[in-house]
């Protein structure tokens, strides 16, 4: 090979320095596999050239899996681990709300001792309305285990109490008049506004009592 100045050169040195170039432009070439000239694949690790490429480190061993969720707990399962463990005096007041709706449903009065006049005619949907009422509040207070439903427990007695009694006297003062004469009894207090005057005192006698018996949670 001749030069610009007219000197030659021998091939061997012109091989040298175009090595030299590729050396040179291959020291910025990103990590991995080339082709050759030759046809073959050489590694470049972005300093040198190897015939192999480097051995990856091994993966991570990953941790145990985590473990599966909790199966989803049914409406009745929750409501009896809500309900286990709760005092005697909690089913009375319960057996006593109950009480209270059926006396809502019963008869209030009987005429001539032959009718039956049914609670729902009047005030017996407020005596069904309180005794719901009042399991809600029972409800409440087995779940979060406070005080304050049971005071609202106590109130719903108290209401059916005054409510049954006024209703009672008003049933007596009407149910009574004079007939050929004689003073007959036309209407009486019947079973059911009993049973809702019964049940509303056993309610809040024993809603007072889960008031007293209230362990706050450590």
């Amino acid at each position: 090979m001749e030069r610009s100045d007219g000197e030659r050169t021998s091939p061997l040195a012109d091989e040298s320095v175009e090595t030299a170039v590729k050396d040179e432009r291959s020291s910025t070439a990103a990590p991995g596999w080339y082709q050759q000239p030759d046809g073959s694949q050489r590694y470049w690790d972005g300093q040198f050239w190897d015939a192999q490429p480097p051995v990856p480190p091994p993966p991570a061993q990953a941790g145990p899996p985590p473990p599966p969720p909790p199966p989803s707990q049914s409406p009745v399962a929750g409501a009896q681990s809500v309900l286990s463990g709760q005092p005697g005096v909690f089913w009375l007041a319960a057996l006593s709300a109950l009480l209270l709706i059926v006396g809502g449903f019963g008869p209030w009065a009987t005429a001539l001792n032959l009718v039956n006049v049914s609670g729902t005619h009047g005030d017996g949907w407020f005596a069904i309305g309180l005794g719901v009422f009042a399991l809600v509040m029972l409800w409440l207070r087995a779940q979060r285990g406070t005080r304050g439903p049971v005071w609202w427990l106590v109130a719903a007695g108290v209401g059916g109490a005054i409510l049954g009694f006024a209703d009672r006297a008003d049933i007596a003062s009407k149910g009574s008049g004079d007939l050929f004469g004689e003073h007959v009894t036309l209407v009486k207090p019947a079973w059911g506004i009993y049973m809702v005057i019964v049940a509303s005192i056993a309610l809040a006698v024993l809603g007072f009592v889960l008031v007293r018996s209230y362990e706050p949670a450590e």
